[in-house]
């Protein structure tokens, strides 16, 4: 009789324990942590392909989103019952290049140039969860926004093109542009595998939608054979701002910014990661 009260006092003990881990994985608050490989989403033209020869010239796009490359995401959550909850995470995504080239060559004027574009951004991400009630493993969706907090491009490139003298000049330049905040729409399906009272692990497909607004641009680097020509020249080439319509051909004004036709930057992705909970 004593053996037989210790084993079933032993499995009541076990199913409490149990419970008590599930319980605190349903209702506390845990931090994550998970990087994401971020592959490109709503594809658009980002750049341009061009050779000239013969007087004919020969274009290819270059397609995708400036939203690729690896993510970093860190966030907070709590669910608030068995299967709804809430999450805020922020995010980094430094932004893979996109390459681009250049090749005319009419006989009388010859230019060869090649360059790349990326664009660096931390997002917040505020996240409504609902999730199915499984011990040790459990499904769930995640539908909120996404807030680019700070974004940045950078551009940089080389040609060689002939000067005034007909002389070939090699020049090499980095273009920054200033992009405005925006919101987005993120969505992610998942799996939550418990591996501890305190740890689960993720797997998650993840997404979201958005184009970013540029503002304006500036050189920050501007040489011409290796000489640094920047300070000479006017505040018209060294910055712009970019606007909805322009005027082409109009009166150079050297002291004012250039304008350049604004253009959305793609910036949506479709996202696979696997992360790490810990509850507390």
């Amino acid at each position: 009789m004593k053996f037989l009260f210790r084993k079933i006092s032993g499995i009541y003990l076990m199913m409490v324990i149990g419970v008590s881990t599930t319980h605190a994985q349903t209702s506390s608050t845990y931090l994550y942590l998970k990087p994401i490989y971020c592959f490109p989403g709503a594809s658009q033209t980002l750049e341009q392909n061009s050779r000239s020869l013969g007087g004919a010239t020969y274009s290819q796009g270059v397609y995708g989103s400036f939203a690729t490359g690896l993510a970093f995401q860190l966030g907070i959550g709590k669910m608030i019952n068995t299967n709804f909850g809430v999450e805020i995470a922020g995010e980094w995504l430094n932004g893979n290049k996109v390459h681009s080239d250049i090749s005319y060559d009419t006989g009388a004027l010859s230019i060869h140039g090649s360059g790349t574009d990326r664009i660096q951004s931390f997002m917040l991400k505020p996240m409504l969860i609902l999730r199915s009630s499984g011990d040790l493993l459990s499904f769930y969706s995640k539908l909120g926004i996404v807030i680019s907090v700070y974004s940045q491009g950078t551009s940089q490139g080389s040609f060689t093109a002939p000067d005034t003298n007909q002389q070939i000049k090699l020049t090499s330049l980095t273009e920054v542009t200033k992009i405005k905040p925006k919101v987005g729409f993120a969505a992610a399906f998942g799996v939550s595998a418990r591996v501890s009272q305190s740890i689960a692990l993720t797997l998650e497909v993840s997404g979201q939608m958005m184009s970013l607004p540029e503002k304006n641009g500036y050189y920050t680097q501007y040489e011409e054979n290796g000489v640094n020509v920047l300070p000479s020249k006017s505040v018209n080439f060294k910055s712009w701002t970019y606007e909805k319509s322009i005027i082409e051909g109009g009166p150079l004004i050297e002291n004012k910014p250039d304008t350049r036709l604004y253009s959305p930057l793609n910036f949506s992705y479709v996202g696979l990661s696997i992360g790490i909970r810990y509850y507390f």
